[in-house]
């Protein structure tokens, strides 16, 4: 980890590009280079509470991607809008942003916030660290 504070365009670069290979992942299926992609992004003590409520940790969340490989077949798409800001010190950063999910009966919409820790190692210079999604009201 680094003292520096993260940059605001890499944190929305890694989530719009780790969302593409979600995408690629649950469109029509990829090779074992995109789950390793999750693997690395993904810090030890990550977790994820989904718009359910439920809580899932890093294992739990690698589980349910494998599970979901080509789920959704050809067309299946994720787009990124609206990232802002919502906090930033040294060596972390914490974004919000919608997801917008097509190709699958009805699009879906979560509004997120994803936590960063600072590491050089990572793609784009982060790891993430949590990430909580809530249903924008189109979708209640």
């Amino acid at each position: 980890m680094t003292d520096e504070n993260p940059d605001l365009a890499a944190a929305i670069r890694e989530i719009e590009e780790l969302h593409a290979a979600f995408a690629a992942w649950m469109g029509p299926g990829a090779g074992p280079e995109i789950f390793a992609r999750f693997e690395a992004a993904f810090a030890p003590e990550f977790s994820m509470v989904g718009p359910s409520g439920k809580r899932l940790d890093r294992a739990g969340v690698l589980a349910m991607l494998a599970a979901n490989r080509a789920a959704f077949g050809a067309g299946f798409a994720i787009k990124i809008e609206a990232a802002v800001p919502l906090a930033h010190g040294p060596g972390f950063v914490c974004v919000g942003y919608d997801e917008i999910q097509t190709g699958r009966p009805g699009p879906l919409q979560r509004r997120a916030s994803a936590l960063f820790r600072a590491d050089t190692a990572a793609a784009n210079g982060l790891r993430w660290l949590a990430v909580h999604e809530t249903w924008i009201a189109s979708n209640v």
